[in-house]
């Protein structure tokens, strides 16, 4: 099967997402400890609420853009955030501290890790446990440890051999964007949430912070159902003019562009054994256009030894919208999600 690769990136958005609103200087931000009468919104009274970027256009009035949105959790006395970072298919998990008066949180490095230590490494620095814990906060003593092992075997294979530099150059670099870090504040005066989006990474072996492009800005609560849902895949799913796919699916490749009003039919298709259906189970999915649900619960016909999984929609108004495809297996009453998919077209 022929499909279109692209990626959904933060980096496709930038530019827009640099126009989201005038930025202010963290240091002014007004935190939970100078709250005004007139404002009782705290962290624990935004839990399981959606908010999306208070968006400022060019004439200074504002409107919500879902597409930077964030909900914050809690489980015990711990906060946590999923956040996607404006991106169009991206959302991160982020685990929180509270800090006088306003929330920091770091994004869950998972697997990357042991790239923190071998920008250390790279930088000149040592990577002990106390550098590492320092850096990432939330990480484990047996995660840094299993990370500086893994990290100084890498560095080991490069080091006194010609290769070192460019172990060097791809680990000592200002683009490297190690770790997102969220700063939330409860503004009073406005009563809204405001956030600092930066991101973290390591040059000459110390941490340098900076600004993501949606910088320091407002939100506000809204009462539209959101996907919060990371998309892990973003060639499967395509869409086609027909309802009906052919036996040969070598040739099918995802339509980009078009006009308005025009039924466009997405199709997740799946050739390996993983896609083929298993006895007594059931299927479905949700379908979500431009970050709203468009078609929820929908069954997966089962015909055979595959799984059809179609939707079809329209598009009224020109522009470009990205959807989602959550896919699901029920088996014995136990139903399990099988992967987030995503596709992007361009309505004229």
């Amino acid at each position: 099967m022929s499909t279109l690769r692209w990626t959904l990136s933060l980096t496709l958005i930038a530019a827009a997402a640099a126009a989201v609103g005038c930025e202010e200087e963290k240091s002014n931000k007004i935190v939970l400890g100078q709250k005004s009468a007139d404002c009782d919104l705290s962290f624990d009274g935004m839990v399981g609420k959606t908010y999306v970027l208070e968006k400022i256009k060019a004439d200074k009035s504002t409107e919500p853009d879902p597409q930077t949105r964030f909900q914050l959790s809690k489980d015990g006395d711990s906060f946590s955030v999923k956040y996607n970072v404006s991106s169009l298919s991206d959302m991160y998990d982020y685990r929180c501290t509270e800090r006088n008066g306003e929330l920091v949180c770091y994004e869950d490095v998972g697997e990357k890790l042991p790239d923190f230590c071998k920008a250390l490494i790279a930088g000149g620095a040592e990577c002990s446990p106390e550098a590492m814990k320092e850096l990432v906060p939330m990480a484990t003593d047996e995660e840094i440890s299993a990370a500086i092992e893994e990290a100084e075997a890498a560095a080991d294979k490069y080091r006194d051999k010609p290769e070192w530099e460019k172990f060097v150059f791809a680990n000592n670099n200002l683009g490297n964007k190690l770790m997102g870090i969220l700063y939330i504040a409860v503004d009073s005066r406005k009563c809204q949430p405001r956030i600092t989006d930066n991101y973290m990474t390591i040059y000459e072996g110390k941490k340098v912070e900076d600004s993501n492009p949606v910088g320091t800005n407002h939100f506000v609560e809204t009462d539209k159902t959101l996907i919060f849902d990371h998309c892990t895949d973003s060639q499967n799913l395509v869409a086609t003019a027909e309802a009906e796919l052919p036996e040969d699916l070598s040739g099918v490749s995802t339509r980009l562009e078009w006009g308005s009003g025009d039924t466009v039919h997405y199709h997740y298709i799946d050739e390996s054994d993983a896609g083929k259906p298993a006895e007594g189970c059931t299927y479905s999915f949700d379908f979500w256009k431009k970050w709203e649900p468009d078609q929820q619960g929908v069954a997966a016909e089962v015909s055979g030894k595959s799984v059809s999984w179609h939707v079809a929609t329209q598009y009224t108004e020109p522009g470009a919208y990205v959807t989602h495809m959550v896919r699901y297996k029920t088996c014995g009453g136990k139903k399990e999600t099988l992967g987030v998919s995503c596709n992007l077209v361009q309505v004229r």
